[in-house]
């Protein structure tokens, strides 16, 4: 097995999702008006921390979904 390399630690994926959690609330101020729908492979953890991060800067959290995609699955 090769030598895997470290991307982003637990502390730069935080700071990299409240980054873009600021992002997201600077662009639009009124979370209220946002849906955070998300791909059920990998997506949805990643939303729901987004989701709780605009919550925690906000006060308001976003509505939030899966997207149903086994219609698009092949067999």
């Amino acid at each position: 097995m090769p030598n895997s390399i470290l991307i982003m630690d637990s502390d730069a994926m935080t700071r990299a999702l409240r980054r873009i959690a600021h992002e997201i609330l600077e662009h639009n101020p009124d979370p209220g008006n946002l849906r955070s729908d998300r791909n059920p492979i990998r997506g949805v953890e990643l939303a729901r921390r987004l989701a709780d991060l605009i919550k925690t800067t906000d006060g308001r959290k976003p509505e939030s979904g899966a997207i149903d995609i086994s219609m698009h699955r092949t067999i």
